[in-house]
């Protein structure tokens, strides 16, 4: 049996294959609360372990802060309570 070398190069990658990946995006800094807005998160804890869109929307507007930080401390919190 005879084997011929291939005639033309064979290609190969260079460098690692994620290389041309895009780089990921940052994380958002961790959000700091003041203590007037925590304590007003804990009294309505201590009340009220869930809120509805409603409520958590007034409570937002309230503390100046975003729906979304609200939903997400009441979530920490209640993971926290059990």
């Amino acid at each position: 049996m005879i084997f011929y070398k291939a005639s033309f190069p064979i290609t190969r990658r260079i460098g690692h294959p994620y290389q041309n990946r895009t780089p990921p995006k940052r994380k958002k800094p961790r959000t700091s609360f003041t203590r007037m807005q925590i304590a007003e998160l804990e009294k309505r804890f201590h009340k009220q372990k869930y809120l509805a869109s409603a409520e958590r929307a007034s409570l937002a507007k309230t503390l100046k802060m975003t729906d979304a930080q609200v939903k997400t401390w009441f979530q920490n919190r209640r993971t926290k309570w059990r």
